[in-house]
């Protein structure tokens, strides 16, 4: 074989490297590059793709001719690429070798993926890591596509984290490489300390599913400086590993709690048409259905109602499964079942040194849709009729119907809890009997400093989200209304930790006017006043209604602002501008 190579590389060696030129023939070739600085790549049978690129850039550079690539390429390999290289020319002789793209088709057809669908890979990509490896992932399947700029960047947005992907849209970026930079800017902003989740002390706190669309089940917890805690969290957990655990029948009936779809009087049933997907969405859809019917959680159905189906991606790169109720939802009658405010729930952390969260495996689907309702739920795709046989996403009352029977499930427990521990137990005793199941990854236990809804909690009090903080540090200068809203929708979040906010930022609310867009050096002034102020933003105290409340006002002509404190520590500001 080594034989065999020799003769083939003498008798059909390159060009020299060195400047010279072969003359006589029908090629002319003067080399305009040295190996010295630009080594030929190597090829032993793996990586062929990233190989044969490599390969084109070398030709480019050096102006190879045509008729010399297959002969400089193969001087290259090495391992099994050599030993396939001589049987191929043992088969078809030195003097009938084929052209260089003949050539890398035959390449690939022996050393390529098998089956390989790289617009497939593009469509299923998604975001499961840093945006700089999902980058270079989107980056090695796009260069074997024939894709333009639009339809990459479409690709590329589709495929990021939804909260990236919402911060990306927002600022309508025309290339992938200004998406790029974008999502890496939000990136760096929220990269801060992992989510710590919480629970109370013996007050008397409320249960809530303030993340409807996760079912979220925020307990709140109790006074402790215990060392070994962590231990015991950890072994009263294993007590309760079947909680955890995927369910495996549908939920037990709840008299009372299974949802109700009541109707305004003189409403006709809802039968809308199936969206259009692509192929690769359609096929998700068809894996999600099958899914859902052998879990038993939707059944075929010949309803007169019928809703289309649509497709949301999850932070972990998958996909849920939504119903578009929106014409239902607006023939259903609203339930007023009063759901927990978040300063009321902040509220009433006072004094919680350690917290817990619990997070239920898709909350809503343990619970049931009353039998006299469930066709209500039908929706259409574009293989089948299907409805629901538990409460699904979507549905105008469904927060109502979850918060009440999380408060009602819970409510033996919240005033009678001794310690953090005894407190978990009780709950987690509960959540087996009445069948509520956690998503363990998402759940976190015996923490001392939490996030909640954008807040950190911790004993000193209430701070802002550092990571929303640097997002909002770096906003760049809104191009938009919509733009414009997003900014001071975020930073509106946070009023609350901002002395005269709404007099600081009536310049930029003025510009949200019909024909008001525009950017004065007033508006500038405000649009960095109120960055300033977020990140210099206190940690607010935590309400104690045990001891005396104090408020200052202050007041002119053009707005009123006040501040409640505790012993001199800042609870909360406020401030609004008056009208003219």
């Amino acid at each position: 074989m080594q034989e065999l190579f020799q003769k083939h590389t003498q008798d059909n060696s390159p060009p020299s490297h060195s400047g010279s030129s072969i003359r006589g023939g029908k090629s002319s070739y003067s080399c305009n590059t040295r190996l010295a600085r630009l080594d030929f790549p190597r090829f032993n049978g793996d990586g062929i793709k990233q190989w044969l690129i490599q390969c084109e850039t070398f030709f480019s550079v050096d102006n190879t001719p045509e008729d010399y690539k297959v002969r400089l390429a193969v001087v290259h390999f090495e391992g099994k690429a050599l030993q396939w290289h001589s049987a191929y020319v043992k088969t078809v002789g030195l003097e009938n070798l084929p052209s260089w793209l003949e050539y890398t088709r035959i390449l690939l057809d022996r050393f390529g993926e098998i089956c390989e669908d790289p617009m497939a890979d593009l469509m299923k990509l998604r975001q499961k890591s840093s945006i700089t490896e999902y980058h270079e992932e989107f980056d090695s399947i796009v260069s074997r596509v024939e894709l333009s700029e639009v339809h990459q960047l479409s690709c590329f947005l589709g495929g990021l984290k939804q909260d990236v992907q919402m911060m990306v849209r927002m600022f309508q970026p025309d290339s992938v490489r200004k998406a790029f930079s974008l999502a890496k800017m939000y990136e760096a902003s929220t990269l801060s300390n992992p989510q710590f989740k919480p629970i109370l002390k013996n007050q008397k706190p409320q249960f809530s599913s303030c993340d409807a669309s996760e079912g979220l089940l925020h307990s709140l917890t109790t006074h402790a400086d215990q060392p070994e805690l962590p231990r015991a969290i950890d072994e009263l957990l294993s007590q309760f590993a079947d909680i955890f655990d995927e369910p495996t029948s549908l939920p037990p009936k709840r008299l009372g709690y299974d949802h109700k779809i009541p109707l305004m009087q003189g409403s006709n049933p809802v039968n809308k048409g199936p969206y259009r997907y692509a192929k690769q969405q359609k096929d998700e859809i068809d894996r999600l259905v099958r899914e859902s019917l052998k879990s038993g959680i939707i059944q075929p159905s010949n309803s007169p109602y019928a809703s289309p189906v649509v497709l949301v991606g999850k932070k972990d790169g998958s996909w849920r499964m939504c119903v578009d109720y929106r014409e239902l939802n607006k023939n259903t009658v609203k339930d007023q079942f009063p759901i927990p405010l978040v300063d009321d729930l902040l509220d009433e952390l006072y004094g919680s040194v350690i917290f817990s969260k619990i997070d239920l495996r898709s909350g809503y689907n343990q619970m049931r849709m009353d039998p006299i309702d469930i066709h209500k739920t039908g929706f259409k795709t574009h293989s089948g009729h299907f409805e629901y046989l538990v409460m699904p996403f979507g549905l105008t009352n469904a927060p109502a119907t979850f918060q009440g029977l999380m408060n009602e499930v819970f409510k033996h427990y919240l005033s009678s809890l001794e310690s953090h521990i005894g407190h978990l137990q009780q709950v987690l005793t509960t959540m087996r009997e009445h069948s509520l199941f956690a998503k363990r990854s998402k759940c976190y236990f015996g923490v001392t400093r939490v996030e909640y809804l954008g807040h950190y909690i911790s004993r000193e009090g209430v701070a802002t989200d550092p990571r929303k903080i640097v997002a909002i540090q770096n906003w760049p200068l809104p191009q938009s209304i919509k733009q414009l809203r997003g900014f001071l929708g975020l930073s509106g979040y946070y009023r609350r930790f901002v002395k005269g906010y709404g007099s600081t930022a009536k310049p930029l609310t003025n510009m949200l006017k019909k024909e008001g867009f525009c950017w004065s050096s007033e508006a500038k002034e405000a649009f960095q006043s109120l960055k300033t102020k977020l990140v210099q933003a206190r940690v607010l105290a935590l309400p104690d209604f045990t001891k005396t409340f104090v408020v200052e006002v202050d007041a002119s002509g053009f707005g009123i602002g006040a501040v409640l404190m505790q012993e001199m520590h800042p609870i909360a500001f406020i401030s609004r501008v008056l009208s003219q």
